[in-house]
């Protein structure tokens, strides 16, 4: 009977992992922005990349519009 339990509870975690990730796919406000979809599904590409320090990105935005620079200016706080 336990198991029966534990194949509920797994069954309804995939289906919510799945839903996740279709929102954020799909109809999420930022989905119509270019760029990876591992990086759009979660944060650990936003983690590793701050982590590892290897490619510093810097995200603007305002409420028209979403620019990405890749220049970092010395005088920056953050990096």
């Amino acid at each position: 009977m336990a198991w029966k339990v534990y194949t509920l509870l797994l069954c309804l975690f995939v289906i919510i992992l799945v839903i996740i990730v279709l929102r954020r796919l799909y109809f999420h406000p930022l989905s119509r922005f270019p760029g990876p979809k591992l990086a759009s599904i979660t944060s650990f590409v936003l983690f590793y990349v701050l982590w590892t320090g290897r490619e510093k990105v810097l995200v603007s935005q305002s409420a028209s519009d979403l620019r990405v620079s890749r220049k970092v200016r010395a005088e920056s706080p953050f990096f």
